[in-house]
């Protein structure tokens, strides 16, 4: 078994954000946050992409070798993986890249979704909708959604058709299709998943500015969660519910609908939600600062250790997010503290890929 506090060799990073092999994290090291803008080698998010593409490509040359011996259900993984890799390249990139190279990988993402097996494709082609919508090509991420929507007979397992439903609705509504993202959440009968996709679709209203509309839709979702048998899934929707009622500009009913979640880790998670939307919206930041710090005040309510690291996690990811920076690193180094204690060198990874997102999120400043 390896050491519970050392990087193995074989888990790799992106050049700029290497690990070395056998790197300690002995107790007290403090929390590695050199790819900032006061590193002498900043991390960029473009050269994240660009090591991205790098390995992109490799795989994909594997892939379309007719000779490379390959099991299918082991291909259409690989295959969807690689969609995944075109999918968040093409939505992360446009900051800096050409339209026409996004357009580009999107062109090469949908050619690698028709050689997958039905539900496959079906997943992908949602992300390839999504990445289209990203770059404002609603109309084509509209044609791509019904070539998905298209698809859905082939699930046969009714929780994920449920799922694979909600996915679609949210799709729709980011695709400015609201119409059909409402009719295909009428097609969901599993209320869990109904009251997600409602949820979704409300955040995505929200984001666009159509407030009432969003107002309208998160109600409907709200008055769905007495009637969703599991409390865990009660949590999960009313979650979603508040951060869409936050970014909606009602920051008192968002924070009302948290006071129902009796999970604090996803109460944590739905509060530092809102307070990302307050630090972009027309709340003032310290008001986010605040609410960020009721976040944190409840970490403490938690059991358990591991999870309390991934609370914090959460915590700092989402101040990065709302542009609070040195926050985001302090919560951070406070997850590793406990994630060290721990002695688990695969959350010690996922930390430090927590890292690594603030430091991009920092260089988008």
């Amino acid at each position: 078994m390896e050491s519970a506090t050392s990087v193995p060799a074989a888990t790799s990073v992106p050049a700029a954000t290497s690990v070395p092999a056998a790197t300690s994290v002995p107790s007290g090291t403090p929390l590695p946050i050199a790819a900032t803008h006061d590193s002498a080698a900043p991390l960029t998010l473009f050269t994240l992409l660009s090591t991205e593409a790098g390995l992109l490509r490799d795989i994909s040359s594997f892939l379309f070798n007719p000779k490379a011996p390959r099991k299918p259900d082991a291909f259409n993984l690989l295959q969807l993986k690689n969609v995944n890799r075109y999918f968040s390249n093409a939505i992360e990139s446009s900051a800096f890249e050409s339209l026409q190279e996004n357009l580009s990988m999107v062109t090469q993402a949908k050619a690698i979704a028709d050689t997958l097996d039905p539900p496959l494709k079906l997943s992908a082609l949602i992300k390839i909708a999504a990445a289209q919508a990203g770059i404002g090509y609603f109309e084509a991420a509209k044609e791509t959604l019904l070539q998905a929507k298209d698809l859905i007979p082939a699930i046969t397992d009714p929780y994920h058709k449920a799922i694979r439903l909600k996915d679609l609705a949210v799709a729709q509504a980011r695709a400015k299709d609201s119409h059909g993202a409402k009719e295909t959440a009428g097609l969901i009968e599993d209320l869990e998943q109904k009251a997600n996709a409602l949820a979704g679709i409300a955040l995505a209203q929200a984001d666009a500015n159509e407030i009432e509309a969003a107002k309208e839709i998160f109600c409907r979702a709200k008055a769905l969660v007495p009637s969703i048998s599991h409390s865990f899934q009660q949590n999960l929707a009313r979650k979603e519910i508040a951060v869409a009622q936050a970014r909606a500009g009602e920051i008192e009913e968002a924070i009302k609908t948290t006071e129902s979640i009796s999970d604090p880790r996803q109460q944590i998670q739905a509060i530092a939600g809102i307070a990302v939307a307050q630090a972009t919206g027309k709340e003032i930041i310290k008001a986010a600062k605040e609410t960020f710090c009721r976040a944190k005040a409840l970490v403490s309510s938690i059991d358990y250790p591991q999870y309390r690291d991934e609370a914090l996690r959460d915590i700092a990811l989402e101040q990065a997010r709302a542009g609070e920076i040195t926050e985001a690193i302090k919560t951070a180094s406070e997850a590793m503290e406990i994630t060290k204690s721990l002695r688990d060198y695969n959350k010690i990874l996922v930390l430090l890929a927590c890292v690594r997102k603030i430091a991009s999120l920092n260089q988008q400043k």
